[in-house]
């Protein structure tokens, strides 16, 4: 990846040294059907959350007559340096020669990167600990360009700064046990907040996830094993995350 790395930076004028801004949190994702440019258009559904830590990512879609815009926006619970790496990735997962992307509009985020063409446009900007792609299709590209300077004025202006960049708290993990034999039930309760979404990891090879819930999740045991569930907990306005882990042992 090197080579497109390179390719990217260069491309896009990002600068490896210069100081990042600092972590802040956001009350909130911009509501892309309130964004003057996608007038008349309707957002679909709520936030898509693609769970993880230190990075969970949210997406929302709004869609027209004329086209499609989908933004995703991914954020890290571990400061601005993780949000950068990030960044540059997105920029270089691509298998041609040439950079793909070339310099956003000006102004958007700590760096940006534009790549348009046969009724796409992506644009993706990195801003402190928080990394935004958005795609427009079927949409003037100028069109997706006053969407993305609208979003990056929008963030900046609700951003929460400071002491509340903290993830969400894993107040318990309860099991019925942690040892089990084949064929038994399992069961894991997560104790958070009660706006937080909780996701779990459920590929063991010892355990079959059989019933998920909001806040309970069931397995059967399978089979001699020591599995450990990873649990995530997600704060679906600021995309915060949090990790917990549990060892389930069959015998």
């Amino acid at each position: 990846l090197e080579p497109n790395l390179n390719g990217f930076v260069g491309a896009v004028g990002y600068s490896p040294g210069a100081e990042k801004r600092a972590a802040v949190r956001l009350p909130g994702l911009p509501r892309l059907a309130d964004c003057p440019a996608l007038a008349g258009f309707r957002q679909v559904g709520g936030i898509e959350i693609d769970p993880g830590y230190p990075l969970a990512r949210g997406r929302i879609v709004a869609t027209s007559e004329r086209g499609r815009v989908d933004l995703g926006v991914t954020v890290s619970s571990d400061g601005a340096d993780l949000a950068h790496r990030y960044y540059l990735s997105l920029g270089t997962q691509h298998m041609s020669a040439h950079p793909v992307f070339g310099p956003g509009p000006a102004g958007l985020g700590e760096s940006s990167g534009e790549a348009a063409g046969a009724g796409r446009t992506r644009i993706i900007w990195v801003d402190g600990n928080h990394v935004f792609d958005l795609v427009g299709n079927d949409l003037p590209t100028a069109t997706v360009e006053e969407c993305a300077k609208w979003i990056g004025d929008v963030v900046r202006a609700t951003a929460l700064p400071g002491a509340g960049v903290a993830g969400p708290e894993i107040q318990d993990l309860v099991v019925s046990t942690d040892s089990a034999q084949p064929g038994q039930s399992v069961t894991l309760r997560v104790v958070a907040g009660d706006r937080d979404r909780v996701f779990i990891d459920g590929d063991h090879p010892g355990l079959y996830l059989v019933e998920e819930g909001e806040r309970e999740f069931a397995f059967k045991a399978r089979e001699s094993s020591t599995n450990q569930v990873q649990v995530f907990v997600v704060d679906p306005d600021s995309l915060f995350s949090t990790k917990g882990e549990i060892a389930i042992t069959v015998r």
